[in-house]
């Protein structure tokens, strides 16, 4: 029986998972936690991770090796994404944490994070053999990967994360119609190279993964309770677009119980969606509750038990 740990340090949010494995099949979920820091707000404006969001992050780190430690862990492996990885002072971040914490900290790049989600995505997916469009979207950016089972056939990283919009189109205009419209028509614009580089290899299903993703899934489940989880019709994307659309922030919140740092990038996130669903030409979205955090520890739980 041995333990392991991935901590996900991304745009919106610091992740912990620890589980605990007998064997290749018998995994058991220990802990998992999450704290919302967006260590992307300041870097997709002036291009730094600002002081008080590098405390809080490394606070944040240093609560999770306690929790760690409390756990036994024997192997941990912490990553960090579009934030960290365009954040000029990145590396002085990456090194509070290893001085304050002695976690160290992987800036991984957009195609390793594309490989990981996909082996997450294949452990509760069965492709059937068919070719899916898989489509991550995290706080800075949208990993979309056209894959089979066994392969990833292409993929390609867009700056199009709902965080990364909402602070570069200026989401705090009173108008937010005009942001929306903004969000759409900027995510439109992205179609044709998306479609040139995707063109000859045909999409029979379409996942989605995220965080913002998952509350979608959540959401649809309040809307539309006899519908089946983790699938979310197109049709219905768009019936509850229209209505979180009329909903304030602050509404959105108090109506429909949506953490702050949900509620404020679940429009960006369902246009998004919308429009990749669209592109795909599907009529569902499967979402399966799993990504980056999940295929970390797949990948660290292979490469343990290869050592015996």
């Amino acid at each position: 029986m041995t333990t392991f740990a991935s901590i996900d340090i991304g745009t919106n949010s610091i992740r912990l998972a620890i589980i605990e494995v007998k064997s290749r099949y018998d995994r058991k979920l220990l802990h998992k936690s999450r704290e919302s820091v967006r260590l992307g707000r300041e870097v997709f404006t002036s291009g730094r991770i600002g002081r008080e969001t590098l405390l809080r992050a490394v606070r944040v780190c240093e609560d999770f090796k306690n929790v760690i430690d409390q756990y036994g862990v024997a192997y941990t492996k912490a990553v960090s994404t579009s934030a960290v990885r365009e954040a000029q002072n990145g590396d002085v971040f990456l090194d509070r944490v290893m001085r304050s914490s002695g976690i160290e900290v992987k800036i991984i790049s957009w195609k390793e994070e594309a490989r990981l989600i996909h082996r997450a995505i294949r452990e509760e997916v069965d492709f059937q053999g068919r070719t899916g469009l898989l489509i991550d979207v995290g706080g800075g950016s949208v990993e979309v990967t056209i894959a089979t089972q066994d392969e990833v056939l292409s993929s390609q990283s867009y700056n199009l994360g709902p965080v990364r919009l909402l602070h570069m189109l200026d989401a705090g205009s009173s108008d937010e119609s005009a942001f929306f419209a903004r969000v759409r028509e900027y995510v439109q614009t992205r179609h044709t190279r998306i479609q040139n580089r995707s063109k000859k290899k045909e999409i029979d299903f379409c996942v989605a993964t995220g965080g913002s993703i998952e509350t979608l899934d959540e959401l649809h489940r309040q809307f539309y309770p006899k519908h089946v989880p983790k699938r979310l019709p197109v049709n219905d994307l768009g019936a509850m677009l229209e209505d979180l659309s009329r909903l304030s922030i602050v509404d959105r919140v108090k109506i429909l119980n949506l953490p702050a740092d949900r509620a404020d990038v679940i429009v960006p996130a369902s246009i998004l969606l919308d429009e990749f669903a669209a592109f795909a030409g599907v009529d569902e979205i499967y979402i399966p509750h799993c990504g980056l955090q999940d295929g970390l520890l797949l990948d660290l739980v292979s490469k343990s038990l290869k050592r015996y």
